[in-house]
């Protein structure tokens, strides 16, 4: 499995949160009822969206996700939608598409992280899009925060 190491610094996005089940089509639907009006708000980085999971239990299948845009520092947060910041981190980057990030992420978790001499870090992880993202033949990037034990 391929990756890319990559620092970020920090920053801020604006979107609407999903907290709860992952098997009934809850996160396309968030996409689905949010995602005009994310392309509505002032972005910092026009044509990128992210998909940020801050909590996933594997026993309850559950998961606390935020479908978002990079904003400026100051932007207004809309009703209904919450703002979260983003560390500056180092994460490892895989490709992949909207048809293949659930194997993807486990892929990475059961087989690249084990090998790879790093630990999972602290903060989200991200699905970087573009536009096109609602495409499922369309690559997208899975980015993991990791650190180096003892680095």
């Amino acid at each position: 499995m391929q990756s890319q190491i990559q620092k970020l610094p920090a920053f801020v996005v604006v979107g609407a949160r999903h907290q709860g089940g992952i098997h009934g089509g809850e996160i396309p639907a968030l996409w689905e009822c949010w995602g005009k009006d994310l392309s509505t708000l002032p972005t910092a980085d026009p044509g990128i969206f992210y998909g940020l999971t801050v909590g996933f239990e594997m026993s309850t299948m559950t998961i606390d996700y935020l479908a978002a845009i990079p904003v400026a520092d100051d932007a207004t947060v809309p009703e209904g939608m919450m703002r979260w910041e983003v560390s500056a981190q180092t994460y490892a980057v895989f490709d992949c598409t909207l048809a293949t990030i659930s194997q993807t992420i486990m892929a990475v978790y059961s087989d690249w992280l084990p090998g790879s001499g790093y630990t999972r870090g602290s903060g989200p992880e991200l699905e970087r899009y573009d536009e096109t993202f609602e495409l499922p033949e369309k690559p997208l990037t899975f980015w993991l925060p990791i650190t180096k034990p003892g680095g």
